[in-house]
């Protein structure tokens, strides 16, 4: 059996954060990934798929680790240097991947399963195996009036199998869909307390730098979480009293330009001096 995960989100988390801040999304692949690795029978072979291009040492390393694993390059991403999919253009060049470039790229690789995590790489219509399409957050309603957009949406509904990590996700996913040919599943994100446990040490080293007071926020702040709203609600509420400090913790590397943009957003609400963002090595 031959057991496709796409792996590009991963990759890339590993290029723009080399120490290891991978995002919620990040960890969930590794994880996913190291895990199909421990309990595979002989007869399971691994296949990663990849953005064309380097690959980040971390990352090498884990997939050379994995007994029978395969990797393949699949999409438009490291053929074309100038195709990034945070600029502009970023939904179309997905739709346009997911339509015409991808379905015959994993049809040569002769999978019988696939496993995509990542609400803006559907996976392929008529693939011929089953596929899963794991969903972290669905905001489906962020960005109306974009049909492109929407498109990728509503290629969601063609996985055999659609996981999301919260029943509010899935709530977020029926909401949009209503399809009931698509079988929809709720798997909760865990914490192995073996791997993540913080020490006394370190934890003090954080909140030294931080005053005896404070909002927090945990995870990157990215636009679909509303940044905006809450710090423009800080500013309205400066006028009256006396605010908090709004601390931000995350993997800012992990997703670049974040960081940047919430910085800005907050220089202009007013509220720039009560920001800090704690994004050193951060993973959530």
């Amino acid at each position: 059996m031959r057991v496709g995960i796409d792996l590009r989100w991963l990759q890339r988390a590993y290029h723009n954060s080399p120490e290891g801040a991978l995002g919620g999304m990040g960890m969930v692949l590794e994880n996913l990934w190291r895990g199909l690795a421990e309990v595979a029978p002989p007869d399971v072979t691994p296949v990663g798929l990849l953005d064309h291009g380097s690959v980040p040492p971390p990352l090498a390393t884990l997939l050379a680790a994995t007994p029978r694993a395969e990797t393949h390059g699949i999409g438009l991403l490291g053929l074309c240097p100038a195709l990034d999919r945070r600029r502009k253009y970023a939904n179309l060049v997905n739709l346009i991947e997911a339509e015409w470039v991808l379905r015959p790229a994993l049809r040569r690789l002769r999978l019988d399963v696939l496993h995509m995590i990542d609400q803006h790489a559907p996976p392929p219509r008529r693939a011929g195996y089953p596929t899963i399409a794991t969903l972290h957050a669905f905001f489906g309603d962020s960005r109306p009036g974009w049909p492109v957009h929407r498109a990728l949406l509503d290629r969601i509904a063609d996985a055999t199998c659609v996981v999301a990590v919260s029943d509010a996700v899935a709530a977020d996913y029926a909401r949009h869909h209503n399809r009931k040919d698509t079988m929809v599943r709720t798997v909760h994100n865990g914490i192995d307390l073996a791997i993540f446990r913080p020490t006394p040490d370190a934890d003090a080293a954080v909140r030294e730098d931080l005053p005896d007071g404070y909002l927090l926020h945990v995870g990157v702040l990215s636009a679909h979480k509303n940044p905006h709203g809450i710090l423009a609600a800080l500013a309205r509420l400066r006028r009256e009293r006396p605010i908090p400090a709004f601390v931000s913790v995350g993997p800012y590397q992990a997703t670049p330009g974040v960081r940047a943009r919430l910085l800005a957003l907050a220089e202009e609400a007013g509220v720039a001096d009560k920001l800090i963002v704690l994004d050193r090595g951060v993973s959530p």
